[in-house]
């Protein structure tokens, strides 16, 4: 579903580590799919030496339209979405 919207707006990174970093890791770790997003990180994210500067807008909206894309998309559908892989999150830097 994300490769379909995404349609090389993105290089998507796959991650089936079973490692998660972010705030999806409770319902990952209770087997229910999730997609994060992200434009990435820097040396300071989420630091007190973090500003606002360092924050790739342009990226960031693509993401944003993305995001609500592939939330626009899940809506819609006729019914639930098949889950392909346990643990299998879809990342986009």
């Amino acid at each position: 579903l994300l490769i379909s919207i995404n349609k090389n707006k993105f290089q998507l990174k796959i991650d089936e580590s079973g490692e998660v970093k972010t705030d999806a890791s409770v319902f990952v770790n209770n087997n229910i799919p999730s997609i994060s997003f992200t434009t990435g990180t820097h040396e300071d994210y989420h630091k007190v030496t973090d500003e606002i500067g360092k924050i790739d807008f342009d990226k960031y909206l693509k993401v944003v339209k993305t995001v609500y894309a592939v939330g626009t998309k899940i809506a819609n559908l006729p019914k639930r979405p098949v889950v392909d892989k346990q643990f299998s999150r879809e990342v986009i830097d």
